[in-house]
């Protein structure tokens, strides 16, 4: 009780209004021009002095809690920390620096502007973080003080404006149960397996597997911006996943984001668990263990009983991913509505994989470092029959049909343990994914332009996607 809320970064304006507050609730239809948002408008000098002020809060110990602004901005904020900490707060929005000084109390409250943030803190540091955000050059403002529970006010022009329980907004919202079942589609989708033929030219195969703009090279994308900033990149985009270095010491982190949403269409479940599964392995590749996941979960309309099937299902199958690699989710989002004249997306849940490494391999493996006369083996499961909304089905034989492999809990967290230990002395560790071993051998003769010779003849083990596999290069002798 007692303490201050404190706004820093950018102006308050009407951007943003009707974004997602609005959006996430709403379904498009013929006409619906009006729902479309305001775009916010972002600044990333803003946002980069925020940051740098928001690290030294901390290093100086001068906040007791802070909370950034998405959704529902100001009032999603207040009412979040106020009802976490089982408290109420008291905010005066005449207090709020804005952009538009026409605003309503409801503007105010709801705008999503970008590059804010809200800090709780004593009444007597007020006057240090107050300082701390001028010579950062963003703007600050004591918006509010935290009160006895459980209510949230808030004033406008000296009058009350809102007043409702903090907790109400934020944990204690109305639950939904809706409808969910099964759609028809999966039982028939799970009975087409795909119809492989006996024999393919892989090679024919891996060219139209490159062409396809889901599987080809994307450096062009990447190039476009500096990832080499401060020069603390160890391993840039274009590999399994990116290791940054954290700058004055021998740690490092890794990050990778993975998402297939029509392996989660044919089964929310598995497709879902193979996802986190995948991520894991893209950061563990790089030397580094999975340490924090956050997601961000797109599904079409959940008033539809086989849309809120995909999303449970999917939501399950993730969560029975983290459990078994002990790795928390932290942060994320859900879009629903997606549809477009009465047709729902795909379910397309992607996740962030965080990884941590200590300390940096001396040497991080890397697709361009694989030599002439090394080895190439392949470590996890062998399987040769894991087609169902695989790369191969969908993109050269234009197949959407059957059941995706199971992931299996204790073949995942032993590879991806493994792969961890084999980066820190293989030139090469690199994950078996889209494309299967065959275009993860091709990611590698490409990126460090040597060839390979396959002693299998079975061209199934090369194109199939099963989960849990991934290739290490090693130098001849080292078996």
């Amino acid at each position: 009780v007692g303490n201050l809320a404190i706004l820093l970064g950018n102006a308050t304006g009407r951007d943003g209004i009707g974004g997602a507050s609005i959006l996430a609730s709403a379904s498009f239809e013929e006409g619906d021009e009006g729902k479309r948002p305001n775009v916010q408008v972002g600044d990333p000098f803003e946002e980069k002095k925020l940051i740098e002020a928001c690290l030294e809060l901390y290093a100086r110990d001068l906040v007791v809690a802070i909370q950034d602004l998405g959704a529902a901005g100001i009032s999603c904020a207040t009412s979040e920390v106020a009802g976490n900490g089982g408290m109420g707060m008291e905010v005066d929005l005449d207090r709020v620096h804005l952009r538009e000084h026409d605003m309503t109390p409801g503007e105010i409250l709801m705008s999503e502007s970008q590059e804010r943030m809200l800090a709780i803190v004593t009444p007597a540091n007020e006057a240090e973080v107050l300082a701390l955000a001028e010579k950062w050059e963003i703007e600050a403002s004591t918006i509010g003080t935290v009160t006895e529970g459980p209510l949230l006010t808030v004033h406008a022009k000296g009058e009350l404006v809102a007043e409702v329980p903090a907790a109400s907004l934020a944990d204690d919202a109305p639950l939904y149960h809706r409808p969910a079942h099964e759609p028809e589609y999966v039982a028939e989708a799970w009975g087409q397996d795909p119809d492989v033929p006996e024999d393919v030219d892989v090679a024919d195969a891996l060219r139209i597997l490159l062409d396809d703009p889901a599987i080809g090279d994307r450096s062009w994308i990447s190039d476009q911006y500096d990832h080499m900033l401060f020069l603390n990149t160890v391993i840039e985009p274009g590999h399994d996943g990116s290791l940054l270095r954290v700058k004055g010491t021998n740690k490092a982190m890794a990050v990778s984001t993975d998402g297939d949403a029509f392996r989660t269409y044919l089964d929310p479940r598995r497709g879902a668990a193979r996802i986190v599964f995948e991520s894991a392995l893209n950061v563990a590749v790089t030397g580094a263990r999975p340490y924090a996941l956050v997601d961000n979960l797109n599904f079409g309309n959940p008033e539809v009983p086989g849309v809120m099937w995909q999303f449970i299902e999917a939501v399950d199958g993730m969560a029975w991913a983290c459990e078994e690699l002990d790795v928390p989710v932290v942060g994320g989002n859900v879009s629903f509505y997606n549809q477009t004249d009465g047709v729902d997306i795909y379910p397309a849940p992607v996740v962030g994989m965080l990884g941590f490494c200590d300390p940096i391999p001396g040497t991080p493996p890397r697709l361009d470092r694989a030599e002439a006369g090394s080895g190439v083996w392949v470590v996890g499961p062998e399987r040769g029959d894991d087609f169902a909304g695989s790369a191969y089905a969908t993109v050269v034989l234009d197949q959407r049909g059957g059941r995706p492999a199971a992931a299996d809990l204790g073949t995942a967290s032993l590879v991806t343990r493994h792969a961890v230990r084999l980066a820190g002395d293989l030139p090469v560790v690199h994950d078996i994914s889209a494309g299967g071993l065959a275009l993860a051998l091709t990611e590698i003769c490409i990126r460090s332009g040597v060839g390979v010779v396959v002693g299998s003849g079975d061209w199934q083990l090369m194109l199939d996607e099963a989960p849990h596999r991934f290739l290490a290069v090693a130098p001849d002798g080292a078996d």
